[in-house]
Formats: structure tokens, C-alpha cells, sequence
């Protein structure tokens, strides 16, 4: 009504279109008790929401974080990268939030997991970059493996779903 008045509009008109329903508004509380009805302000607000909520303290059950991982694998554009196998292309193995990426060089690896963690980033996911290891064989020259300016761990094996997986070829129990 405020606004109508200040406005010079007619409070009658304002009135009776609130009360047919005809106006919509739309108001969200901030956390610290203003109120806003700018579009832009709920998105910051509604973004910052979800960023905690996503943080790595708060708990996220398996089954989304699985279905979320499932979306942003299928629909990463890795099309150019990988490794070819009797003509198709393996890009990744992945079994809830366990995930190997394949490549055939460090230099694809750096970039699919830099897309990776882009698309993780917009659904306000992080990597965690102490759990992020890579492993390669002789085939692949000696370099090191970065993302964001950070070193990724190399090691000589790992346990992939409770198996010793290394360059030996001997899958451990």
C-alpha cells in the first residue's frame, strides 16, 4: 500500500487488486531479520544457503550425493579426452562417490579434473584435495599433477571398492 501511495497510484486500486489476489509479492527474511524483495537478493541469499549446506561439515546423504555425481559425470563434455577402448571411449569408472578418471597423459587428467570440479563447484560440491591421488604407469612421462595450483598426491597404489589396485597387475584382496 506503501508503495501505491508513494507512488501517486490509486490505494483503492491497490487495495481491492490485494484483495482479489491479483498482486504477488514476494519477500524472503535474511538471516539477519531484513527483508528483501529483490530478485537478485533472494538468489545471493537462497546461493549462500545451499554453499553452507553443501560445505564439508554438513552431512549429505550417499544416495544424493551419488545421484549428483551421476548427473555431473553424464553430462561433463569429455568426448575429446580419455582413453579408447574397442572403439569407445572410458572416460571414468565411478561406484557411489568412489571415482577413478582414465586418460592416456597428465595433461588430459589436469583438464578433466579441472571440468570435474568446475561442475562439481556449481552444485556448491568441493573436491577433497588431501583424498585425491593419481597413479601412472611407466608409459607416462614423470610430471607433476596439479589442480587450481596445487599438487595432487601421486602414489603406487591405492584401494579401489576394498581392491589393492597398482601398475603390477596383481589386483590385491
Amino acid at each position: 500500500m506503501d508503495e501505491a501511495a508513494e507512488a501517486g497510484k490509486s490505494i483503492r486500486k491497490a487495495r481491492r487488486s490485494f484483495a482479489n489476489y491479483k498482486t504477488k509479492m514476494t519477500f524472503l527474511r535474511r538471516p539477519d531479520g531484513t527483508v528483501t524483495a529483490s530478485r537478485s537478493a533472494m538468489e545471493k541469499v537462497i546461493y549462500d544457503f545451499y554453499s553452507d549446506l553443501f560445505d564439508s561439515h554438513v552431512y549429505l546423504p550417499t544416495q544424493h550425493l551419488s545421484a549428483a555425481l551421476e548427473n555431473i559425470m553424464h553430462h561433463s563434455e569429455w568426448e575429446d579426452l580419455g582413453v579408447k577402448v574397442n572403439g569407445h571411449s572410458l572416460h571414468f569408472l565411478r561406484f557411489a562417490d568412489d571415482i577413478m578418471l582414465i586418460t592416456p597423459n597428465i595433461e588430459q587428467a589436469e583438464r578433466m579434473l579441472a571440468k570435474f570440479d568446475n561442475a562439481c563447484g556449481r552444485i556448491g560440491l568441493r573436491l577433497n584435495l588431501t583424498k585425491t591421488m593419481f597413479m601412472r604407469n611407466g608409459l607416462v612421462p614423470d610430471a607433476p599433477f596439479t589442480l587450481n595450483g596445487k599438487n595432487i598426491y601421486e602414489c603406487s597404489s591405492y584401494v579401489y571398492l576394498g581392491r589393492e589396485v597398482n601398475m603390477m597387475n596383481d589386483l590385491a584382496p
